[in-house]
């Protein structure tokens, strides 16, 4: 949708004021009933339809908008069609309509031109067209915004259909002005408005029907956004009705104040609205409610007694239709910009392609993700379980009762994984009992399981892309595939009786969806590292290549197992204990989605080689202490997923010293056992997230490099609820209601750094003491939730760096102290938003040179700066430093222990920077500017004899260079012997003097040898045409000279006899043509072939009046007229 559009979309959501008064013609002008509740309903109906569809098939809307022929002619047909009814309306009623009609000439007219113009844009995309584009764009949107706050600031406050206002006018004489504002029963402002709302109601209609014409998906989840609409506007009537019960409440208390500080201006009638106010709507308690009711609709009164008299029922409908309007209009236009907004209602219609089940499901799945949360405004209003929780957190009774605890909702991956399992497990019952069992395996079941399959495909991968699910999500998926394929085979005759020559299923469907399993299972393997379920595919693609699609109980028990990878797969066997069948020499047992309630000693007797161990979602409640003692190789071991798991007291992974993955995740654990990690000297990750754990007591641990404890319970960090003796990496501590921290805890952890969400509920937290917790790095977002931080300190740390946006968030922040820590460099704007900053310590660190731009933020309010015991390089650079110390006497650097480190300059090594005087030291000595004005007048004077000298220094350094570089170029074998003529001289008539006196006498000198030449146009062949005469001269000579000046330039014949030249040049790829420039010519004024054929250092000359110049001329061109060199490149051809 258009900015435009919406504007007038979001205008008549908001302006449903002016709307009352069709409801009132309505109500007025008829009694029948029925026509009263069609009429009602239709107008109800249309935006509520219009919307959803609007809603949901924004895609196909946005498509279908952006044809610039339907586009232009829906939205101009819609305007021209309302001017015809607007125009026809004020011919009927014969009002006085001059104004508003040339309001609404003014809108459509704008709104016109602005759709032909972006149509003209469309079809010639121009750099200024795009800025007309948008300035119509914003002449538009002023204009329709005008249009509606003037509607709705001239509604507010203003009495439509006040009779004492009107027997007032009749009583004064002032009939004549009752066509003003205040008398008229239309105005200009409603016209107005009723414009926009009538436009909205074609591009509605028009929209509406095109979106079911395009797209029918929708059809299937109209109703979700039917309850939707419906809780929505529940809940936004409340608060919408509080909130304008209390302005009302407010108003009418004004108005009565004012009734009292007035009364005798009442009695004698001159404060006629107010003393009407009072008199007739608030003397009894029905009118006072009816007052009230109008006042939530910012609507001060309307007089529907007088219509309907004492039909209350008419009145009662009225009073429901208007206001059930008005609030559907508003909350399905703010649904309607928060689907645009958000694209969150359009994900059924993009996945078109796929099954509409799996399109909804995944909208579904969007819902119940934790991140996702109701639109403002429907969140004021918070639920009743939030209520309580609220209630019980201010009264201390955080604990939830167990019932409570067990009805919360699981983990949103969960949930995702059995949404899908039941959407799967609904549509195979709707399959098998549209299916008879009679006929068999057919065909056409054959198709649909293939479909299916695809569609299946399709929706795994757009959550590997979309939403990233994880390998316990996938692996549920292809347990609802299994029961789908199961399902499937409930017939009474399987593949194998099928009868060939009833049906006939061809090899290349078979090899399709086998090849269809192998992508999917090579894209699964690609995206998750270890999943164990895709055996299942694998063996669904060996049966369908072997005509089965049975498979019975018995087999479904049975594991499969891999010979070669010494591996086995037990998942979604229906097993309740560890099976005792399998090869005994297997490494990796996969034991997920099963009914395994125990462990017991014996259970791994037989596969003491296991290393990786996977039991995630069984329901494992009994452990026996000794159950791992044979695994002795076990390193990786997954026991996710068990609701219900204890660990036993003691020595469970008495004999796992290798083991390096302890996953007990989402297992509900409220303890764990201190010798859990006593003999796992070296664990790489222990994940312990979305438990119930209160405290941690772990005294006996080795080495752990990653430590996860988000989700849990954790509410201090102190010696008595915290105990973990290891040497950590990393400890993830993210959604854990944090009260407290002790800094001593964190310096037993021995962490190398923390990640963000560590401080996640501590955001009325003042002062942060992490000293000497060995800390080495921080992330940038780790202290981000503390918005109320006043004092941090890191003291005694490892610190080497600080993040540029460490500290963004911590805008209350007034003191830091960072001593003791290894810190050589900080950001320029390490410091941007701490403005309240007083005191800043960075006392014993390796700072060597500070920026003026850190400091610059904080340069009003610091009032202590310790940089002492840092090996600071005392220059000249450091001198805005004691400047800002002498600015700001409250500033207290500590410069008398702050020691200049060796580097410093000379009378400043080892000394304290109070010492450091920069007007002695940083000063310009007289030496420098003596110097500089001794080189200006070198240079020069340089210059000048350079200039003077330039011809003969021009000559000794071509003489140089032939003697140093010499030239390696290809000379043309043959000399002017080999020629009819030896030099041909082309000019213009006004140069032959040139020629006469100059270039004679010197070819005759220097060179003798060149006797047969030819002079401009008196030389040239008798008896020829002159340019035939030209070309023979130019291709029968050893060399051409061209002679240049500004009147030969704007001559013609001379124009093409230089073409003919260049063209020979191009022709025989020699270099035989010599320039010389008689005078200096601009560039733009020299031919294109000559500066074509110059660009590349070709041979030309310059004839100067100077002597010694002459002299370097002659030489110059004797020596150019002696050769003929091969040229490499072409001049084009005209």
């Amino acid at each position: 949708m258009s900015l435009f559009e919406f504007q007038k979309f979001v205008a008549h959501a908001y302006s449903q004021k002016a709307m009352s008064f069709a409801f009132y013609q309505v109500f007025a002008s008829t009694s029948n009933l029925r026509l009263v509740l069609m009429t009602s309903l239709l107008v109800i109906a249309y935006p509520f339809i219009s919307v959803v569809f609007l809603a949901y098939q924004g895609d196909a809307l946005t498509k279908l908008l952006r044809t610039p022929h339907i586009k232009l002619w829906m939205s101009f047909g819609s305007d021209v069609t309302l001017l015809i009814c607007v125009a026809l309306n004020s011919i009927l009623d014969k009002q006085d309509y001059t104004y508003p009609i040339l309001c609404v000439h003014v809108v459509i007219l704008v709104h016109c031109i602005g759709l032909v113009w972006k149509h003209v844009q469309e079809i010639f995309s121009r750099g200024f067209m795009k800025f007309i584009k948008y300035y119509m764009n914003v002449a538009e949107v002023l204009i329709v915004t005008l249009c509606f706050g003037f509607v709705t600031s001239d509604w507010i406050g203003r009495v439509q259909h006040d009779d004492k206002l009107q027997r007032l006018a009749v009583e004064t004489d002032m009939t004549s002005q009752c066509t003003s504002w205040s008398c008229a029963e239309w105005n200009n402002p409603v016209i107005v408005s009723n414009a926009l709302c009538g436009l909205v109601v074609i591009l509605c209609v028009f929209r509406t029907f095109h979106s079911v014409v395009t797209s029918y998906h929708a059809i299937f989840v109209i109703w979700k956004s039917t309850i939707g609409a419906i809780r929505d506007l529940v809940r936004f009537s409340a608060v919408l009705g509080g909130v304008l019960v209390s302005v009302a409440v407010g108003m009418n208390a004004m108005s009565l104040s004012e009734f009292y500080a007035q009364p005798s201006q009442c009695r004698n009638g001159l404060a006629v609205e107010t003393c009407s106010i009072w008199d007739e709507r608030f003397i009894t308690l029905p009118k006072s409610i009816l007052t009230l009711y109008w006042a939530l609709f910012a609507v001060r009164g309307q007089t529907v007694r007088q219509s309907f008299g004492d039909d209350t029922v008419f009145a009662l409908i009225y009073y429901v239709f208007f206001a059930a309007y008005f609030i559907l209009a508003v909350v399905l236009g703010l649904n309607l910009f928060i689907a645009i907004m958000t694209t969150q209602l359009t994900k059924v219609q993009k996945n078109s392609d796929v099954e509409w089940k799996f399109g909804r499901a995944q909208l579904w799945l969007r819902v119940i993700e934790p991140v996702i949360e109701l639109p403002p405004p429907f969140n004021l209003i918070p639920k009743s379980g939030t209520v309580l929780r609220m209630i019980k957190r201010w009264i201390g009774r955080e604990t939830l009762s167990r019932e409570e605890d067990e009805e919360r909702p699981g983990d949103p991956e969960r949930a995702s994984m059995v949404l899908i399992h039941k959407l799967l497990e609904r549509y195979q019952d709707q399959k098998r009992e549209s299916t008879p069992s009679c006929c068999g395996f057919t065909i056409e079941d054959f198709r649909i399981l293939k479909e299916n399959f695809l569609s299946l495909r399709n929706h795994i991968s757009k959550i590997l892309r979309l939403i990233e699910m994880s390998i316990e999500s996938l692996e549920v998926v292809v347990e609802g595939l299994n029961i789908r394929m199961g399902k499937l085979n409930d017939t009474d005759t399987q593949l194998d009786g099928i009868d060939h020559n009833r049906v006939q299923i061809e090899d290349d469907d078979i090899d399709q969806l086998t090849d269809d399993v192998t992508k999917l299972e090579k894209c699964v393997r690609h995206a998750m590292a270890r999943l164990q379920s895709t055996s299942l595919i694998t063996q669904m693609a060996e049966m369908y290549s072997q005509g089965r699609t049975v498979v019975n109980d018995d087999e479904a028990r049975v594991c499969s197992q891999d010979p070669k990878l010494k591996e086995a797969w037990c998942d979604n066997r229906r097993l309740t204990s560890i099976p005792q069948d399998l090869a005994e020499d297997i490494e990796l047992l996969s034991m997920q989605y099963n009914n395994v309630k125990a462990l017991l000693n014996s259970s791994f007797v037989r596969y003491s080689l296991i290393t990786t161990l996977d039991l995630r979602f069984n329901d494992i409640r009994a452990l026996d202490h000794t159950a791992f003692y044979p695994l002795r190789d076990l390193m990786n071991l997954f026991m996710s997923f068990n609701p219900h798991l204890v660990l036993p007291d003691t020595g469970l992974f008495r004999w796992a010293s290798k083991l390096s993955i302890l996953d007990l995740s989402n297992s509900n654990m409220i303890s764990l056992p201190n010798d859990t990690l006593k003999w796992s000297k070296k664990l790489e990750r222990l994940q312990l997230s979305r438990n119930q754990f209160a405290f941690i007591n772990i005294s006996s641990c080795g080495m752990v490099k990653n430590v996860h404890l988000e989700g849990n319970q954790l509410a201090h960090l102190s010696t008595e609820f915290f105990n973990l003796v290891c040497d950590i990496d990393f400890l993830v501590l993210v959604e854990n209601p944090i009260k407290s921290i002790d800094p001593n805890v964190i310096a037993s952890l021995n962490v190398l750094g923390l990640l963000p969400g560590s401080f996640q509920n501590l955001t009325t937290l003042q002062s942060l003491t992490l000293d000497d917790c060995n800390i080495r790095s921080l992330h940038s977002h780790l202290f981000h939730d503390l918005v109320s931080l006043h004092r941090l300190s890191l003291t005694g740390n490892r610190i080497q760096q600080l993040r540029y946006d460490m500290l963004t968030a911590l805008r209350q922040l007034t003191r830091i102290d960072l001593d003791r820590n290894g810190l050589s460099y900080l950001g320029e704007t390490i410091f941007s938003n701490n403005l309240l900053l007083k005191y800043l310590s960075l006392a014993d660190n390796k700072l060597t040179r500070l920026n003026q731009s850190t400091f610059k933020p904080i340069e009003n309010s610091l009032s202590s700066l310790d940089l002492s015991r840092n090996p600071i390089l005392c220059n000249c650079d450091l001198k805005w430093l004691l400047d800002w110390q002498k600015r700001s006497p409250i500033l207290t650097m500590h410069t008398a222990v702050t020691i200049c480190s060796s580097a410093s300059l000379a009378p400043l090594r080892e000394k304290p920077l109070r010492d450091f005087d920069p007007s002695n030291l940083c000063r310009l000595s007289s030496t420098i500017p003596c110097l500089i004005s001794l080189a200006v007048i070198c240079m020069v004077v340089i210059a000048v004899l350079v200039h003077h000298h330039r011809w003969h220094l021009r000559y000794k350094l071509f003489l140089l260079k032939l003697a140093l570089v010499g030239y390696k170029e290809v000379q043309d074998a043959r000399n002017h012997n080999d020629y009819e003529f030896d030099v041909n001289v082309i000019c213009y008539d006004d140069d032959e003097e040139w020629i006469r006196d100059h270039l004679r006498p010197a070819l005759e000198e220097k060179l003798p040898q060149f006797r047969r030449n030819v002079f401009g146009d008196e030389d040239l062949m008798l008896g020829m045409h002159y340019l035939d005469a030209v070309d023979h001269a130019v291709t029968r000579s050893y060399k051409t000279v061209l002679v240049l000046s500004r009147a030969a330039v704007r001559d013609r014949w001379f124009m093409l006899k230089l073409r003919i030249a260049m063209d020979h040049v191009s022709d025989t790829g020699t270099e035989f043509v010599v320039v010389v420039f008689l005078e200096d010519i601009p560039d733009d004024e020299i031919p294109f072939m000559a500066r074509l054929y110059l660009n590349d250092g070709r041979p030309y000359l310059h004839w100067t009046d100077d002597v010694r110049g002459q002299e370097y001329f002659w030489n110059k061109l004797a020596k150019n007229l002696n050769i003929n060199l091969r040229t490499d490149d072409l001049i084009p051809n005209e």
